[in-house]
């Protein structure tokens, strides 16, 4: 019979709009998606994990990872926002949203991303690996920081 019939429950952030308070449904990033910020995104994410990686005492957490992110790179996390809220169009209307909307949008994705058995860190190691940046924070090539799905 399968599973494909099975709607899968999505948490939803409230946005205040001029009609009024709506929620939108938002689900974790799958491996497309994190393929696709980590291909279109490349060199925002390396710089991110360079200084992710620099931190003294070697990497912080993934807290201060997503935080760098969110000051440094409102792009990649518009266009993370985008894909799961799966609207990969919407990007500046995401980018429009304010600051505490966006951090809405940035924990649940976080916390259903990393859903199941698989630790954040490998996470981070598989973004990194696709994204071409060795533990050093060195790139392993590849260019590329824009466009769109």
């Amino acid at each position: 019979m399968g599973y494909g019939h099975l709607k899968l429950r999505r948490p939803t952030v409230a946005v205040e709009t001029e009609d009024g308070m709506i929620q939108i449904p938002v689900r974790g990033l799958d491996l497309g998606d994190i393929t696709f910020l980590a291909t279109e995104h490349r060199a925002t994410l390396q710089a991110l994990f360079a200084a992710f990686l620099g931190q003294a005492g070697g990497a912080g957490s993934m807290g201060d990872l997503i935080d760098k992110a969110a000051t440094d790179a409102p792009a990649l996390v518009a266009t993370a926002i985008a894909l799961a809220i799966d609207e990969p169009d919407d990007i500046g209307w995401v980018m429009a949203l304010p600051f505490g909307v966006q951090a809405a949008f940035l924990e649940k994705i976080g916390s259903l991303t990393m859903a199941g058995d698989t630790a954040p860190k490998k996470v981070v190691e598989i973004v990194m690996g696709i994204a071409g940046v060795t533990s050093l924070g060195i790139s392993t090539g590849g260019s590329g920081d824009g466009g769109s799905k």
